[in-house]
């Protein structure tokens, strides 16, 4: 049921809001192949499509069926606009701050071991 609803869905999205829809007058333009080829019939489908929708015709006496071909105009031109509004008030998150002059570090000379308490000195001026 869920999958003929999707399904549905889809079909409306697509033959409402897009160009889809045009295929459905497909057979409107098969006929009017078939119309033309009747008038002349060396005229191949590629070269009805060249004249219908690239040049024109030669003939102003059937304009009116030459416009209602699918895919000649556009009719839904769709235009979508994606705004991200702003937002009312900002909020900050819980931070946490760590005063670091007020953190008693214990230090002894006994932390360090002594060859390693020789590197870290400050450097001596030769004389």
């Amino acid at each position: 049921m869920r999958r003929y609803f999707a399904i549905f869905l889809l079909a409306v999205q697509l033959l409402g809001y897009t160009e889809f829809g045009q295929l459905l007058s497909l057979p409107k333009m098969a006929e009017h192949y078939k119309w033309h080829h009747q008038l002349n019939p060396s005229i191949g489908f590629v070269t009805f499509l060249v004249q219908h929708y690239i040049g024109d015709d030669g003939m102003s006496s059937d304009n009116t069926e030459d416009n209602n071909l699918p895919f000649k105009h556009l009719h839904h031109p769709v235009t979508a606009q994606v705004i991200i509004p702003q937002p009312l008030a900002s909020f900050k998150s819980n931070q946490f701050f760590v005063d670091l002059e007020r953190i008693a570090v214990p230090y002894s000379s006994s932390t360090l071991a002594g060859h390693l308490y020789a590197i870290h000195q400050p450097p001596d001026v030769a004389v």
